[in-house]
């Protein structure tokens, strides 16, 4: 042990005297200091609210639209004076229903539990996934049309009891300021027991629906294409082409 300690020592000794003789010595290669340069592209814009060779400030360029001969203002960017808070107003379907506040709830918790029976007995049924959804979605309508500022709320709660995502997920996707004013509109508007209601379960999952159809990613013809195509001389008469065909 006592070697041991020793050659240790030793070792430390030898490390820190070669990091003095690095120090002291002017000889050896590469800079002694070194300054990190600007990481702001300085010559991308030709004037600035606040200049980056400011250190504690964050850059603020002055930009300018030529095609609508307008200069931005300087709080659009400003990092103080951005909104924190979104402050853009929900827009749900006006209601079908004039439903006082102990109503509404009512009508609702009747509509989440059809809900929520339609899933359980069609978990147990010979019924594909897509036709358990679509039931679902018919169902759920109701709600769009006479409560819809209600439904976000139980869009969450339906999702977090299925396990269709994680509860944070779930917050995420169908809370009111996020998408799920917009579910509501969707839900209201489509034909649930139709294509649209294909598309929705496919979004929602695709073990639910399957896309109804697939434009095709490369175009199709009727004949393939010449092998030695002439383009032919101008004729000075208009002549009318079909563009595009999208096979659906």
């Amino acid at each position: 042990m006592q070697s041991f300690g020793v050659s240790c020592l030793q070792a430390l000794a030898l490390a820190l005297n070669a990091v003095h003789v690095y120090a002291a010595s002017p000889s050896l290669p590469g800079s002694s200091s070194y300054v990190a340069p600007a990481g702001f592209p300085t010559s991308a814009f030709s004037s600035y609210y606040l200049l980056p060779a400011q250190p504690t400030a964050e850059p603020q360029p002055i930009l300018y639209d030529p095609v609508l001969d307008l200069t931005y203002p300087y709080n659009l960017t400003n990092p103080e004076t951005i909104p924190t808070v979104d402050t853009d107003p929900l827009y749900f379907p006006v209601p079908t229903e004039n439903l006082s506040p102990t109503a509404a709830q009512s009508f609702l918790a009747a509509v989440v539990a059809n809900v929520t029976a339609i899933i359980k007995n069609g978990a147990n049924s010979t019924q594909s996934n897509c036709t358990i959804c679509k039931n679902a979605l018919a169902a759920a309508k109701p709600a769009a049309l006479a409560v819809p500022s209600l439904v976000p709320g139980a869009m969450i709660s339906l999702c977090e009891l299925f396990k269709f995502h994680s509860n944070a997920t779930c917050q995420l996707d169908f809370a009111a300021a996020n998408d799920g004013a917009i579910w509501t509109q969707i839900l209201a508007f489509a034909d649930v027991e139709g294509e649209d209601g294909k598309y929705i379960c496919n979004t929602l999952s695709s073990t639910f629906c399957p896309k109804p159809y697939t434009i095709p990613q490369k175009p199709v013809f009727p004949k393939p294409k010449p092998a030695n195509p002439r383009v032919p001389k101008a004729s000075g008469k208009r002549k009318y082409v079909l563009c595009c065909e999208v096979q659906i």
